[in-house]
């Protein structure tokens, strides 16, 4: 038998095995460390890649479990993400995402706030990635990273498809 109980602010399982009152004693407990879905987590909108979601979902479980390292890495693997599905041929060509974003910059495929955006991004993605040359990144900056993330995706890609929407179902 599983029973659930809220203890202290968390649930907390408890296990007892046997066919009866006390049969065969035993207990076991423990308490839920990770729940499905992850708190805070929402469904990524359709108008953004699969490529370019997955890394965005997984930068923000790591959030979820206290990970700020590891999730501006994911941050930044999403705008190598977003090159690969939006940049040229010739930004996809440069040998670094600063070379790749510079490129998209001055085709005219990242406006200069969003190039900005996306330089704020990969820096801290750096320093997830190299915590030993580069200050350490904060919970609060992962976080308002995350918020950054979003914003440029919902430019990149919501708008747009939400505009295309509209103006196909208007005759």
């Amino acid at each position: 038998m599983v029973e659930d109980k809220f203890v202290g602010g968390a649930s907390m399982y408890v296990a007892r095995t046997g066919n009866g009152p006390g049969a065969n004693g035993g207990r076991v407990q423990w308490r839920g460390i990770h729940w499905w879905p992850t708190p805070g987590m929402t469904a990524p909108n359709p108008d953004v890649p699969v490529s370019v979601a997955g890394e965005v979902a997984e930068g923000s479980r790591c959030l979820a479990v206290q990970a700020p390292r590891a999730a501006v890495v994911m941050f930044r693997g999403a705008l190598a993400e977003i090159v690969h599905d939006r940049g040229s041929e010739t930004a996809k060509g440069k040998n670094t995402l600063f070379a790749q974003l510079k490129q998209m910059t001055d085709d005219g495929d990242l406006v200069p706030a969003l190039s900005d955006w996306a330089s704020h991004i990969r820096v801290l993605g750096n320093a997830g990635a190299h915590p030993s040359t580069l200050a350490p990144v904060s919970m609060e900056e992962a976080e308002e990273l995350l918020r950054l993330v979003n914003a440029l995706l919902d430019y990149l890609y919501v708008m747009p498809a939400k505009v295309q929407r509209a103006r196909t179902a208007r005759p």
